[in-house]
């Protein structure tokens, strides 16, 4: 039996991570529009590696700021928009890669 495959999942921060202390200053409207997205995005994460995980496939997960330094994966998904994608895929040279929108 071969190897088991990995995967590596390339994912934004939301900007409720990034910057919770400026939601104060926000609408009601507009506040409850980025906790809905960030619900959205956590919501995919949890998706994607339950999926993988229910496939026997080997999985990491890391914000697409810390990805330049990191081990051999078989496959590359990005987990965002287009900003993810195009961060992820500057780091990668000969490892496939595809992009799911999180919204």
């Amino acid at each position: 039996m071969g190897a088991k495959k990995r995967v590596l999942i390339v994912c934004k921060r939301s900007f409720l991570e990034s910057y919770e202390g400026g939601l104060a200053r926000l609408s009601p409207r507009e506040r409850a529009r980025l906790v809905r997205a960030d619900a959205e995005n956590r919501r995919a994460l949890t998706d994607v590696t339950a999926h993988l995980e229910r496939l026997g496939v080997a999985s990491d997960a890391v914000h697409r700021g810390s990805i330049a330094a990191r081990r051999k994966y078989d496959l590359v998904i990005s987990l965002g928009g287009d900003g993810t994608f195009f961060a992820g895929s500057r780091f990668l040279r000969d490892t496939p890669v595809i992009g799911i929108n999180s919204d």
